[in-house]
């Protein structure tokens, strides 16, 4: 006698993968990338971002390097594609230092 024809239980679905959303901004960043004058705290992070280079290059490695460098890199993730819009040359210039001094031995 032949055995009945069943559907096994552990069949799996297949579930079609959707591609990441962004993710939604918070309160805070969404603040300030709504102020009314946004090329202020651009230009104090450009130069941030200018005082850091030439610390580095002047191989002057402080707590102030250590702390702008902390700074720069919180304020980067928030206004950093703003800032890239604005001072594209001076940006790549600056980061051109922090890979060669990345790479310095001493």
């Amino acid at each position: 006698m032949a055995a009945p024809l069943t559907r096994s239980l552990s069949t799996r679905t297949v579930k079609k993968l959707e591609k990441p959303r962004p993710l939604k901004m918070s309160l805070s960043q969404t603040k300030h990338t709504s102020e009314p004058s946004p090329n202020v705290p651009l230009q104090d992070l450009m130069i941030l971002v200018e005082n850091a280079s030439q610390s580095l290059l002047d191989k002057n490695y402080d707590e102030t390097l250590t702390s702008n460098v902390a700074v720069m890199y919180s304020k980067l993730k928030i206004h950093g594609q703003q800032l890239e819009a604005i001072f594209k040359d001076q940006l790549d210039r600056a980061f051109v230092v922090f890979r060669n001094a990345c790479q310095d031995d001493g």
